[in-house]
């Protein structure tokens, strides 16, 4: 049997257990302790403590504010290089399918051969339409709903093409079926065609607003890193002079310097950008998409009202397709129509100028369009048909509707030209105002920090 300990003895403390106050632990894991303290102890420990948390934050303000500033401006330039030239581009597919159909519809209308600038302005539309759909498939990456509806648009194409060549030649031969297959081919260009465009047109600029609010995000981290480190120098500082009574340290007056220059320029810059690419949404993106959407309404109303003549007395499906398309131009019940919301929307001075062009145009294009609708509804088919499109193709502006309506998608070209370069120059200049400080910021905090240690270590200096 073991022996007991005698009576009154203290047993000897197990290794691990609890040791009487004051004695040292021999332990391993305690003489480690003790090694990381011994440099943190007294009024020295407390300063070195002190420097090494001012580089550690420092040098983490840095490393934020080159992240954070480094994946806004890739958002910027994506928003510039990308996501605004393909919704530009989606755009282009949409407005050239439905002037492709437009188009069609008012060469069917003229007696006896096409004229050949309206042959060449639907070609130019069709070949535009592809070259946007190559340029838009190659740069839909693994976005699955572009490729999606760029996949419908490629296959549909070729069969709209075909029933548009087939109704010419039967319309030629003088087949009244003609007309029939040009019907069909306008119905599957504005029940399946359009559709996918106008989806692809939106998914490209969802793209771009998710780019522009990507390159508009406040940097709070770099933010609240750059404060942080601020008040560790200001800390460092009071301490020393609580303790030493000396007002300056060189080295912490140039690391709160320099942190205090990079958190202003992050300040500075980081709300110009975000100003720059605001203004680029109301004042260019927002008018961009407004008159866009202006043109291809005004695509629509004219391609239905041709349709609604092609038909001959068969065309109240398309004469409520021309209302419904025209009431988005015009307004209605109170609501601000198309031309209005973009008169709205644009910057003060060339655009308002083509677009109030454009709203007179519009009313003339109303007007006459009622005098052909008077003319068919009477049985004067002859002179509907002049009112719309002219003696044999010839359209004159102020005297028919075809003329009226070119004015004025003419004078929203104009327009939305004017607006996509108001666009360009405010999202450019809010890539710009980042250029350079994600790696300025990030030299400016690593001088902040050397020179703290620089000016703690003097410090420290003195106590040796």
């Amino acid at each position: 049997m073991p022996a007991r300990p005698a009576q009154g003895a203290v047993p000897a403390p197990r290794s691990g257990g609890a040791r009487p106050n004051g004695a040292e632990d021999t332990t391993p894991l305690g003489q480690a302790r003790a090694i990381l303290r011994s440099p943190f102890r007294g009024e020295p420990g407390r300063l070195r403590a002190g420097g090494l948390l001012i580089v550690v934050l420092a040098v983490l303000f840095g490393a934020l504010t080159a992240w954070q500033i480094t994946s806004r401006a890739d958002a910027a330039q994506r928003v510039t290089d990308h996501s605004a030239p393909l919704a530009s581009q989606a755009a282009s597919v949409y407005w050239s399918l439905a002037d492709a159909d437009a188009t069609a519809a008012a060469g069917f209308l003229i007696a006896g051969q096409e004229p050949a600038k309206v042959t060449a302005r639907y070609q130019q539309d069709i070949a535009n339409a592809s070259k946007g759909l190559a340029a838009a498939s190659a740069a839909a990456g693994s976005n699955s709903d572009a490729l999606t509806y760029i996949t419908t648009l490629n296959r549909e194409l070729p069969v709209y093409t075909g029933l548009v060549e087939t109704a010419r030649a039967n319309n030629r031969q003088g087949y009244p079926v003609g007309g029939a297959y040009l019907r069909y081919a306008s119905d599957r260009m504005s029940s399946t065609m359009l559709p996918a465009a106008e989806k692809l047109y939106q998914t490209e600029t969802r793209r771009l607003s998710d780019d522009r609010a990507a390159a508009s995000a406040t940097p709070w981290a770099a933010y609240a890193a750059g404060l942080i480190a601020l008040g560790g120098v200001v800390w460092a500082s009071r301490r020393l002079f609580l303790r030493t009574n000396r007002v300056f340290n060189t080295g912490l007056l140039a690391s709160g310097a320099a942190l205090l220059v990079a958190l202003a320029w992050l300040a500075g810059a980081s709300t110009l950008s975000t100003a720059k690419m605001h203004n680029s949404a109301t004042h260019g993106s927002d008018a961009v998409q407004t008159l866009n959407q202006a043109r291809i309404a005004g695509l629509q109303a004219r391609g239905n009202e041709d349709l609604t003549l092609v038909a001959r007395g068969n065309g109240d499906t398309y004469i409520t397709k021309f209302d419904k398309w025209a009431a988005q131009l015009t307004g209605s019940a109170g609501k601000p129509g198309l031309l209005d919301r973009a008169r709205g929307q644009s910057d003060a001075g060339a655009a308002d100028s083509s677009i109030d062009g454009a709203k007179t145009e519009l009313k003339n294009w109303m007007a006459l369009h009622k005098q052909a609708r008077g003319f068919d509804d009477g049985g004067n088919y002859q002179q509907a048909l002049d009112t719309t499109v002219g003696r044999n193709g010839n359209a004159v502006k102020d005297k028919t509707t075809e003329g009226s309506f070119d004015a004025m998608d003419k004078q929203l070209g104009a327009a939305l030209q004017h607006e996509q370069a108001l666009f360009y120059d405010a999202a450019r200049g809010g890539s710009d105002a980042l250029a350079g400080l994600a790696i300025g910021g990030a030299v400016l905090c690593l001088l902040g920090a050397a020179a703290a240690v620089g000016g703690l270590g003097r410090r420290l200096a003195e106590y040796r």
